[in-house]
């Protein structure tokens, strides 16, 4: 294998005709099975999905990247083209995939390309991506439909850590930790619903790798101070994160404290909480806010105070002078 190839190189000799499409596919699939790198294998396959490669020979390298590659990245490259491209010869594997992935990055992928579609063809996948939500459900203590963003959340973390797992057991400590601001703790669950979400991706990240300190972690006064200092040295790819549009899923919540995560910008979708009463979105890097906050007829308190926004509509403004507190 030449080491001087890169995907990027042989996607552009395509598009300027110095490199025709069927040198281009034995070269990105030369990379696939020989390159160490899990970020070119995983490129490689992103590009044979743009340059729309359908032969049969393809099919079969990328269905063993989705079942055995050991970077999720990969596999996650792999189950979106095999979807789009090979979906009908693909359907047992994704019904095996869905059954037996263990990383969510994957299954929050598949949930998404599958939409909303009736296809009677990809039901087998349906029925086994609906038994994670069940599974998830019955561990939490959440309706099916909450689960979704719990799987969607944790596929969130594989983008920020890519050797993130699905841990139960860290859970278990996110609804004991207290959010002294607000006087909640991070997450509380009432009646089979998530009522209040305080998350911060470092910190629920740290949790889940640090399980076995988390009794003495417990013990601490002033735990989220702890945590910052930690932040300062962290090796996570923050800036990876973003909220799951599937937000709109908890419709029973009322406290959403999203400080200090470094989001760029927020999922429509944080309109449909119509039972939210509190939202912090303090020390963010937004510039604007969704036009669909607006709806949130419920909200008493928004804080956006450390982002950077800098204007507001009039309608924003009519909006903002009818809470009980804002803060800017």
């Amino acid at each position: 294998m030449n080491k001087s190839l890169t995907p990027e190189g042989i996607y552009n000799g395509v598009l300027k005709g110095d490199i025709s499409k069927n040198l281009a596919q034995d070269q990105l699939l030369s990379l696939i099975e020989g390159s160490n790198d899990p970020q070119i294998r995983s490129k490689a396959i992103d590009i044979i999905k743009s340059l729309n490669y359908r032969e049969i020979e393809i099919f079969k390298i990328i269905e063993n990247s989705l079942l055995s590659d050991e970077s999720a990245f990969v596999r996650n490259s792999a189950a979106k083209l095999i979807f789009n491209l090979f979906r009908e010869q693909a359907i047992n594997s994704l019904v095996w995939v869905a059954k037996s992935e263990v990383s969510p990055l994957i299954l929050s992928t598949i949930f998404n390309l599958i939409g909303n579609s009736n296809e009677s063809a990809i039901k087998p996948i349906i029925i086994e991506l609906n038994k994670v939500l069940e599974k998830i459900s019955l561990k939490l203590g959440i309706t099916q439909g909450e689960a979704r963003f719990i799987l969607d959340l944790e596929a969130q973390f594989v983008l920020v850590d890519q050797n993130s797992t699905f841990e139960f057991g860290s859970y278990s400590h996110y609804i004991k930790i207290h959010d002294f601001r607000y006087n909640r703790n991070w997450l509380e669950i009432h009646d089979k619903h998530i009522t209040s979400l305080t998350l911060n991706i470092h910190n629920w990240l740290y949790v889940k790798k640090n399980l076995e300190y988390m009794n003495s972690f417990h013990k601490l006064t002033y735990p989220e101070i702890y945590l910052e200092i930690l932040k300062e040295n962290s090796i996570w790819a923050l800036d990876n994160f973003s909220i799951p549009e599937s937000i709109d899923c908890l419709q029973n919540l009322k406290l959403l404290n999203l400080s200090r995560n470094g989001l760029v910008s927020l999922p429509r979708s944080i309109g449909h909480l119509k039972k939210l009463q509190i939202l912090d979105l303090s020390y963010n890097n937004l510039i604007r806010l969704p036009k669909l906050i607006l709806s949130l007829k419920e909200l008493r308190v928004l804080n956006i105070s450390y982002n950077k926004i800098e204007t507001f509509s009039k309608e924003f403004n009519r909006f903002l002078n009818s809470l009980e507190k804002f803060t800017i």
